[in-house]
């Protein structure tokens, strides 16, 4: 079956997708001028030009051969482009030439290049293209000049960013800027599941729809904006740059994409710049009629995890007397599947699990879930039934005061409880409304878990572009590897299965929280698989929690080298007796030099 036409043209535009950007090599360039003397630095569309794309990094063939270190003949081409074409429905682009960016529309001005060289050819020559008015006695010498012309035969790659096309199946979302649906504008076709795994706002505004809707309008986005935007989520991610930092930032904020926004800090550090305020987002709907819609008979990117509400769960604890506290696998337990957080007007309480599984129901596929219950993450494998299905109960507050609290221990039976329905002869039947957050990796979705993980007795199947997304690491693993196959399968070696698990759980449109039981694996995973974004959630945990103690705080800031969480801990001294506290404890002399350097220098700040 994997091997027919229709599931080989199912791969073909899935890799065409997720090629996006795409990148290619071994284009050539030829251009050649009249009059070099009379030039001004720019290369226009009736110039002799040979090109099969759109954009190039420049590589001077000639010039390699002339100078003993190639990196000297390297030349980049920045240029701007108005792409005509006849269709009614505008194009548009975005393309990264030596870092910068340009929207490519529809329109009737010409094709315009300018050459601008990263690095001067050598001591002889230390002019740029752009300021080209000026004697051409170095070009003379290189011999690219005979009889007043100048031909450049050049190789370069072609990496562009296209949201033009709308792939079935992948591309199920369009987006655009339009204030009203009548104006010609750009319509960016993109993926559903990619821009809410990045962006929580647009993630909680689809889920609150009764429907999922085709197409969205961001307004006050224009369409230059939107496409940088877009491009920061690719499989290649657009880099934060001077051109496109500041309103980057702002749709970072005005979306809440915390990676983006974590780059945009980034930037603005390396060059000394402060912060941004963010802007209040407006988002609204355009419903499409049922034939322009994405056909049923194709199954769309299923996300992961799944939340379900209203479900009910139910049991019975026989003798209330003697009860610790405890629900065990033995009780009387009713409910459609196996983990909660729970809300409940009767009792007002969370249920906190602790939970492996003895037997696998008929509609669960693996072996691994993850489960979060009242912000506690657990590991359930049902090959390992040798405990008990424990469940202890937390309540948020008392029912009434003093009356009953859940908990290790012996309950008495007092008038109150028994007097309520729901005990019967000395036997106590709680019933509560729950809704479930449920992360199953263990299940291979057709056509999109194109990657599977075996760390140690464990299988993972995900998406291989939104881990890359994610993880500078596996891109390079993955993109830099030539072979491909249907099904690649990676290794994870020295992590632990629960631990890699909420690693992946991150990734999800609706992620797991940074807590203090998890940011120690996940911060360590972060930085082994340079995921920054999560990097960034674990720092700015770190900063925000109240019951992690400075002292410890530093440790992590120099073991995960979280640079602000150092900034912040440091400024935290206020006193000379804080900082002797700090320096005559046992994690002082746990720190690298550098760190304790930095550490004793804040004496400097008190008289």
């Amino acid at each position: 079956m994997s091997n027919s036409p229709k599931r080989q043209k199912i791969e073909e535009q899935e890799n065409e997708f997720f090629s996006n950007p795409i990148f290619k090599k071994g284009a050539v360039l030829k251009c050649k001028f009249e009059n070099m003397k009379g030039w001004d630095g720019s290369l226009k569309y009736s110039d002799v030009l040979q090109i099969d794309r759109f954009k190039w990094k420049l590589c001077v063939r000639r010039m390699k051969q002339r100078f003993d270190e190639p990196s000297k003949g390297s030349v980049f081409l920045e240029f701007r482009l108005k792409f005509v074409q006849s269709q009614k429905t505008p194009k548009a682009w975005l393309c990264k030439i030596d870092g910068n960016y340009r929207i490519l529309r529809k329109d009737a001005e010409d094709f315009v290049m300018k050459f601008s060289p990263k690095t001067c050819f050598n001591h002889y020559y230390k002019e740029n293209f752009t300021n080209l008015l000026g004697d051409w006695t170095d070009f003379e010498k290189l011999g690219f000049l005979k009889d007043d012309c100048l031909e450049i035969e050049a190789h370069f790659d072609v990496f562009y960013y296209d949201f033009n096309r709308k792939i079935s199946n992948f591309t199920n979302i369009s987006i655009s800027d339009a204030s009203d649906v009548s104006e010609d504008v750009a319509i960016f076709h993109f993926n559903r599941e990619i821009l809410c795994n990045n962006s929580k706002f647009i993630q909680k505004f689809l889920s609150e729809q009764k429907t999922e809707p085709p197409s969205v309008r961001l307004k006050g986005c224009e369409d230059y904006k939107l496409a940088h935007f877009l491009a920061t989520m690719c499989s290649i991610p657009l880099e934060v740059r001077e051109e496109n930092y500041e309103f980057l930032l702002k749709l970072a904020g005005k979306f809440d994409v915390p990676a983006l926004r974590y780059k945009c800090e980034q930037f603005s550090m390396n060059r000394g710049n402060g912060g941004e305020k963010f802007e209040n987002a407006t988002i609204s709907v355009k419903q499409l009629s049922p034939p322009q819609s994405i056909p049923k008979s194709i199954t769309p990117f299923k996300p992961n995890p799944i939340v379900k509400k209203g479900n009910i769960l139910r049991w019975q604890v026989d003798n209330i007397n003697e009860w610790d506290g405890k629900i065990r696998y033995s009780d009387k337990l009713y409910t459609d599947d196996v983990v909660w957080k729970i809300g409940s007007s009767l009792t007002d309480c969370f249920l906190s699990v602790e939970l492996l599984v003895e037997s696998v129901s008929k509609n669960i596929n693996g072996n691994q879930w993850l489960i979060k219950v009242d912000g506690r993450i657990r590991m359930l494998n049902h090959k390992n039934p040798s405990n008990d299905y424990v469940v202890k109960l937390v309540p948020r507050n008392n029912l009434h005061s003093g009356m009953l609290k859940f908990g290790c221990g012996k309950f008495k039976m007092t008038e109150h409880l028994a007097e309520n329905r729901y005990v019967k002869e000395n036997s106590i039947i709680f019933e509560i409304d729950i809704d479930y957050t449920f992360y199953d990796f263990s299940t291979k979705l057709c056509d999109t878990s194109n990657i599977t993980l075996n760390v140690k007795d464990c299988v993972f199947h995900f998406n291989k572009d939104i881990l890359c997304t994610h993880s500078q690491f596996f891109y390079d693993k993955l993109y830099k590897n030539s072979e491909k196959s249907e099904d690649q399968k990676i290794l994870v070696e020295n992590t632990e299965p629960h631990h890699f698990l909420q690693f992946l759980a991150t990734m999800c449109p609706v992620p797991i929280a940074v807590s203090e039981a998890n940011f120690v694996q996940l911060a360590t995973l972060a930085n082994r698989f340079l995921v920054s974004s999560l990097q960034s959630n674990c720092e700015s945990f770190l900063i925000e929690c109240c019951g992690i103690p400075i002292s410890k705080k530093i440790c992590y800031a120099e073991s995960f080298e979280f640079e602000e969480l150092m900034k912040n801990c440091l400024d935290c001294f206020k006193t000379t007796i804080e900082l002797k506290e700090f320096v005559s404890s046992e994690h002082f002399p746990k720190l690298k030099d550098p760190t304790k350097i930095r550490v004793l220098l804040c004496f400097m700040r008190f008289p």
